[in-house]
């Protein structure tokens, strides 16, 4: 029976991390952790490279489920709130992180990675958004009762 050598637990290990905190763009993610090593594989990395990675993934991890400030909630839940106005059924947190993740809404990133910059930055992408779908709503109105 082969014994996994403290190496390969290791890379086990920052994988696992890695699809958990990044779920839909982990490969994206693995290639710009690696990038900042210059290296393409985590095998090229030494144990202190990677012990080094680990850590800070774990710390990510740590970070995410810290309960953040009120502030932040408040901006959550008002971009949430102009989501909803725009059509996007934020009960369903798949919706809402697909809706999230596209390249020209947040380009990969989910609500909860947001800081209070971004999120701001993010509620004002929802007004326009919201402005634009109400203007297509009027215009199809009117073309409907005038066609």
């Amino acid at each position: 029976m082969k014994t996994k050598s403290p190496a390969s637990a290791n890379i086990i290990k920052f994988n696992a991390l890695l699809r958990e905190l990044f779920p839909y763009n982990h490969a994206e993610a693995k290639e710009g952790l690696l990038s900042g090593y210059q290296v393409t594989s985590t095998l090229d990395l030494t144990p202190a490279q990677l012990s080094e990675v680990i850590t800070g993934l774990e710390n990510e991890k740590a970070k995410r489920r810290t309960e953040p400030d009120r502030e932040t909630r408040q901006l959550r839940s008002k971009c949430l709130s102009l989501m909803t106005d725009i059509g996007i059924n934020t009960a369903d947190w798949a919706r809402v992180n697909a809706f999230c993740e596209k390249p020209q809404v947040l380009n990969g990133r989910r609500l909860y990675d947001l800081n209070k910059v971004e999120l701001e930055a993010f509620r004002k992408k929802l007004f326009a958004i919201k402005k634009e779908y109400a203007r297509r709503t009027q215009d199809e109105k009117f073309w409907a009762a005038n066609n």
